[in-house]
């Protein structure tokens, strides 16, 4: 129908028009205020934003990127796994997270937690790959730290001879170390004797 005769329509248009103003610049401040890198990228492999969280990341300003091949943020011998989860959200699948890790601009090594999703028209088909990225390097690092008391602890209850035990007061959950099940001739597959 021509909105120039059905000014009702027109109208009803222009409020239409107006809410999804209003959503776009709404969308677009939750993205750049994120604490996560955020990142689309076009079908063409162009990059079409890239917030705060993703200067403060990859140590390029957004002015630089933008209107850029992707393939910039990444180094030559990173680039295969990348482009395939590049492929796989501009295919129409989400993923993640999984933790990568990349070099960035300035030769830092960061174990990122990558997760993608496809941005679609109306009508179903992706438009661009929207890519949330966090820094998890010092959680990475701490977890190694926690296997490597853990394996120590036990390394050391097996020389000693000494097993250990513990309850959750909250859930009632029993743990018995390795060298406790060991020293009571108990089957680990069977979990923790009741008392």
């Amino acid at each position: 129908a021509d909105h120039a005769e059905n000014p009702a329509a027109a109208s009803l248009m222009g409020i239409e028009v107006s809410r999804m103003t209003l959503f776009s610049f709404g969308l677009a401040t939750l993205i750049e205020l994120s604490s996560d890198a955020i990142l689309t990228v076009n079908r063409d492999r162009v990059i079409t934003r890239f917030n705060g969280a993703a200067e403060q990341l990859y140590g390029w300003r957004a002015g630089e990127v933008l209107g850029a091949a992707v393939q910039m943020l990444v180094p030559a011998a990173e680039q295969p796994q990348q482009t395939a989860f590049l492929e796989r959200v501009l295919s129409g699948e989400n993923f993640g997270p999984v933790e990568v890790s990349r070099t960035m601009r300035d030769g830092r090594v960061v174990t990122m937690s990558m997760a993608g999703s496809p941005i679609v028209d109306a009508f179903g088909d992706v438009l661009e790959a929207c890519m949330i990225i966090r820094d998890v390097t010092a959680e990475v690092h701490e977890r190694t730290r926690v296997l490597e008391q853990q394996h120590l602890l036990e390394s050391s209850q097996s020389a000693g001879h000494i097993g250990s035990w513990a309850v959750d007061r909250l859930t009632g959950r029993r743990d018995w170390s390795a060298e406790h099940y060991r020293l009571l001739k108990r089957d680990p597959a069977l979990g923790p004797a009741s008392i």
